[in-house]
């Protein structure tokens, strides 16, 4: 999070309460403290794309993004959880929302919102996909107009406040609507913006294979500064 994402959650949350993360779009993971009743807010996005792990033990509460940096502070023990690491075992992968491998870790749930005090824990799960309305128009002209606002909002929702961005590129159709729209936007802001793909050719590859030629092409269109790695 950025000073101005900052300013805008603590904004939200002075104006809706703690129903607040139900308006805020784009990825995050963040964690608010009210100096008014003392209650710390744990907050992660929608989809849970930004994770968010915190310890709690007596007065200690210490909040992060990141487990290394959790893991980093000698006040938190190592200990392993059984029960992670056996469905890790058995399964490959970890379905679990609130448990990490270390036992006095715990992850914030996708979509909730916890609020902690000094003797209190409130857990609210405050989005689900059940919730979200279906579409109703019957016109194939109205429905693409939606699905278009919709697209449009979830890229440049996602778009930071100053600075060059950048997408990934392939030349396929999921990558090259939301490299185009982003890129235009952030020209329009007079900005940079950046294409990355991921296959870079070799010596003996044919350059004109649709999945390097294609991103070229279409950020040369765009005007896009492409990258292969």
């Amino acid at each position: 999070l950025d000073a101005s994402d900052a300013k805008l959650i603590v904004q939200a949350y002075l104006a809706f309460g703690e129903s607040h993360p139900e308006i805020l779009l784009g990825e995050f993971a963040y964690g608010l403290f009210d100096t008014r009743d003392r209650q710390l807010w744990l907050v992660r996005d929608h989809m849970g794309v930004m994770p968010l792990y915190y310890h709690r033990a007596g007065n200690l509460c210490i909040a992060s993004p990141s487990l290394d940096a959790l893991l980093a502070q000698p006040d938190i023990p190592w200990d392993l959880d059984d029960g992670v690491v056996a469905e890790w075992s058995v399964n490959g992968h970890v379905f679990n929302q609130v448990d990490t491998f270390h036992a006095a870790i715990k992850k914030v749930p996708r979509a909730t919102r916890l609020r902690l005090g000094a003797n209190s824990r409130k857990e609210r799960v405050y989005w689900s996909p059940a919730d979200v309305a279906p579409l109703v128009e019957t016109r194939e002209t109205a429905r693409v107009e939606q699905l278009r606002e919709l697209l449009d909002t979830s890229i440049l929702c996602r778009l930071g406040p100053t600075g060059g961005q950048a997408a990934h590129l392939s030349g396929g159709l999921d990558s090259t609507p939301i490299a185009i729209v982003a890129g235009r936007a952030c020209r329009q802001q007079g900005r940079d913006f950046h294409t990355w793909n991921w296959c870079q050719p070799e010596a003996d590859d044919d350059i004109e294979w649709h999945e390097w030629a294609d991103a070229r092409r279409v950020a040369q269109a765009e005007g896009v500064i492409h990258h292969d790695v």
